[in-house]
């Protein structure tokens, strides 16, 4: 009964997923919070094969490989359970992020992830992943992307103030968070606060966060009138969400 209950809820799932794809824009399955789909020409960039390639390193005496991704997305594939929990923490420890760490199926149990099964990862690891007999482990540490985007353009990624997270939270389109304060991008003078949708694109989509940045930004300048563009930037802020 469990099994058919959860496989219900993927269908409703997947039927809200394909509706806002076919129409650009729908409703939150969960908050029923508004959402827009700015249409794009540029193919995804995805960071799989840094799995498969990490993958590919194991072996008896080899039990786990790492890499970072965009100089933020740390990732960790073991073939054994124990040490994957273990070791990802110490290297976190030691990386001092304090950002939630995931394991690749996490996506069942995260309405808005992409599924397992949905993922560019061949069947075969697929299913190794499923019986746990790899276990991916994924962080997106937020303090080093916001570094990473501010040093290539300064002030384009910020904490909103705890009054603003606190209106956010009211909303309740689940807010992208680090130290209890929402993310926000900024872009002539125009702001969009960043949902968890970003993080689950990142995480289990496999998408670079750099580009999701750059779409980010570039729908904000698309938004922004001719005659504000011209204009030097001012205190005043528009306010957005964003998956």
């Amino acid at each position: 009964m469990k099994h058919y209950e959860r496989a219900k809820r993927q269908k409703i799932r997947n039927e809200t997923i394909l509706d806002a794809l076919r129409n650009n824009g729908g409703n939150d399955h969960n908050t029923g919070a508004s959402l827009q789909i700015h249409e794009t020409d540029e193919a995804m960039e995805v960071w799989t094969e840094t799995i498969v390639c990490l993958y590919a390193q194991l072996s008896d005496e080899q039990r786990f490989a790492i890499a970072t991704i965009d100089g933020c997305v740390h990732v960790g594939v073991y073939n054994n359970r124990d040490l994957a929990f273990v070791g990802f923490n110490v290297w976190m420890d030691e990386m001092k992020c304090e950002s939630p760490i995931y394991n690749l199926t996490d996506s069942f149990a995260i309405p808005s992830a992409r599924p397992l099964g949905a993922t560019h990862l061949s069947l075969d690891l697929q299913k190794r992943i499923l019986r746990g007999e790899v276990v991916v482990i994924i962080c997106l540490d937020l303090t080093r992307m916001i570094e990473a985007a501010n040093s290539s353009r300064p002030g384009l990624l910020e904490l909103a103030s705890k009054r603003e997270t606190r209106k956010l939270r009211e909303q309740k389109i689940g807010t992208l968070e680090l130290k209890n304060q929402a993310l926000k991008l900024r872009a002539e003078g125009q702001t969009v606060f960043l949902a968890n949708g970003f993080r689950d694109r990142v995480v289990f989509d496999q998408q670079r966060p750099t580009q999701l940045l750059r779409h980010h930004q570039e729908t904000l300048l698309r938004e922004v009138p001719e005659a504000v563009k011209s204009e030097p930037a001012g205190d005043a802020q528009g306010e957005g969400e964003s998956s």
